[in-house]
């Protein structure tokens, strides 16, 4: 079972490097349909106004997502970029016209071994 893609509505795009070819980075880039993306996470009230730490945090349902043709795997798994897509630290999200950088990654699976959800936190 899914969450609701109403609480998904985002879109965002997903750059993964690859290994360096004749001294220049390689990377493939994965456009991510049906995430949650959350701009105001680093934000606290305090008693002299709105601290932030520029930090997002994005939430991928494992479940119910939309890579194109690419397959969702966890990092130790991603070896072929033209067929899968994962989120690794130091990896780059693009979301309306910025760019965040992978922190961390934090798998959920709540009702057993299968990852059901990603928390992917950007600074």
């Amino acid at each position: 079972m899914s969450s609701p893609r109403f609480l998904r509505p985002h879109t965002i795009t997903v750059r993964n490097y690859g290994p360096e070819v004749d001294n220049e980075a390689t990377y493939s880039d994965t456009v991510f349909k049906y995430v949650k993306f959350d701009g105001t996470y680093g934000m606290t009230l305090g008693s002299r106004g709105i601290d932030t730490t520029d930090t997002v945090l994005i939430i991928v349902d494992c479940k119910d997502y939309d890579a194109g043709n690419k397959k969702l795997v966890l990092e130790h798994q991603y070896d072929d970029p033209d067929s899968q897509v994962c989120f690794r630290k130091d990896d780059v999200i693009l979301y309306n016209g910025q760019e965040y950088t992978i922190s961390q990654v934090k798998v959920t699976d709540p009702f057993g071994t299968d990852p059901q959800f990603l928390e992917i936190t950007c600074a």
